[in-house]
């Protein structure tokens, strides 16, 4: 099998998962975000208990985690194989998530550094 292989083989594979926990517990000490925006159902699953998309996208919810406090705003993932984003409740849902992260202190405080403003800008 090339190296290359693994960039197409879809989902990590549990022991990848378990591997990579370290370094996601290390980076999160680290950081403590206040905010913690997962896209999609596995970056979901990884601070919730997710039965079904609808049940997270559109809240605001809060996880306690390594010491720290955040907020959760899920995204589903954008892919274009999915319907989920082009129909209800999907369509209202993914609105009402990027309203609240707009809202959100933390995405208003990246907001107010200047050197990140164009960044975030939204193109016209």
């Amino acid at each position: 099998m090339p190296a290359y292989a693994w960039l197409s083989s879809g989902s990590p594979t549990r022991e990848e998962i378990t591997n990579c926990a370290p370094w996601w517990r290390r980076a999160l000490q680290l950081v403590r975000p206040r905010l913690v925006i997962p896209v999609g159902r596995l970056a979901i699953a990884r601070f919730l208990t997710v039965p079904r998309l609808d049940a997270v996208v559109g809240q605001r919810l809060q996880i306690t985690e390594e010491g720290f406090a955040a907020d959760v705003i899920a995204l589903p993932h954008p892919s274009g194989a999915s319907t989920w984003l082009k129909t209800e409740p999907g369509r209202t849902l993914l609105a009402r998530a990027l309203a609240l992260i707009h809202e959100h202190p933390a995405w208003r405080a990246l907001r107010a550094i200047p050197f990140c403003y164009p960044l975030l800008r939204r193109r016209s």
